[in-house]
């Protein structure tokens, strides 16, 4: 079985990180390495020694994108999975996750998160036929595709590592819909894994973005990977988008969003820096493979 890292940022609220930490530390399998990530603002209580828990001081971010790929550069497993604070595991959470890495297409796998008040709601992960906007499925079977995000995803590590993580600077719902469109267009699967179930009664699974921002980050993604060569993307003409807001045929939550994505598909600025990230993670992918003969000679030694 691949050996998971597993990444926990500490965003605002000592009670929630702890919840998720003593949570992992009571379920977790032997072999599981543990990061808490942070930026100067919190000092382990319990004292735990670092076959526990491993603190990182991340010096130079305090946004959840930018703390998580700090930490990343300090774990050692094979696979890398994030957790929000606030987030609860189930028992056995890992092994049928895991599993799906043993085939070299896959990825990234999403669990499945109870989430919201007494845990009623059911998210499977992000849309693959809406991306980049953010759009929950609520219904997964094991194996669909699936995209999935910071607040519980399993990801391979070298695609992390070909990729340099998660786009900075970028929102985390702007993170997680980029890091699935590269994950594709990189030739890679990411799957839905209903038998991991993670439990996030405080709701931080559905993102803290919205509206004009959320919209215009994704149509500033959108427009960037409409220029990337086997990436197929699905793009309504801008009179249609412009006649449904005009003629008040959305809902009024939606209007905002829309309004931003619109003007989002106008906007070069991520073009030149998604294209670059992907011309290098293709690169070094293709060194990572040239490389691996040699690091298993090495071991066999």
């Amino acid at each position: 079985m691949p050996r998971l890292s597993i990444i926990v940022p500490h965003i605002s609220s000592d009670a929630s990180l702890e919840t998720t930490i003593l949570s992992v530390l009571e379920n977790r399998p032997k072999g599981i390495e543990l990061i808490v990530v942070h930026s100067g603002n919190y000092e382990d209580p319990y004292d735990l020694d670092e076959d526990e828990l491993r603190l990182v001081r991340a010096h130079s971010s305090n946004d959840v994108v930018g703390l998580i790929n700090n930490a990343i550069r300090y774990s050692s497993g094979n696979v890398v999975q994030t957790l929000l604070p606030g987030m609860r595991v189930d028992s056995n959470w890992t092994s049928s996750a895991l599993a799906w890495f043993h085939d070299a297409t896959i990825a990234a796998v999403s669990p499945s998160s109870l989430c919201g008040k007494n845990a009623a709601n059911e998210l499977h992960g992000l849309d693959v036929r809406c991306l980049p906007r953010r759009i929950w499925s609520t219904k997964a079977r094991r194996g669909e595709e699936i995209c999935a995000t910071l607040a519980g995803g399993f990801y391979r590590r070298t695609v992390l590592d070909a990729l340099q993580g998660w786009l900075e600077p970028s929102s985390r719902e702007g993170a997680e819909a980029e890091m699935a469109m590269a994950i594709h267009a990189l030739g890679f699967r990411t799957v839905a894994e209903p038998a991991s179930q993670l439990i996030d009664e405080s709701s931080v699974t559905e993102g803290e973005v919205g509206g004009y921002a959320q919209g215009h980050m994704a149509g500033q993604i959108a427009m960037a990977y409409s220029q990337v060569t086997g990436v197929n993307l699905v793009k309504d003409s801008l009179a249609a988008r412009l006649g449904h807001l005009a003629g008040g045929l959305m809902k009024p939550s939606s209007v905002a969003e829309r309004l931003g994505w619109v003007f989002g598909m106008t906007d070069r600025n991520m073009v030149a820096a998604i294209r670059t990230r992907l011309e290098l993670a293709k690169k070094n992918m293709i060194r990572m493979r040239e490389d691996a003969p040699q690091s298993a000679t090495r071991r066999a030694a």
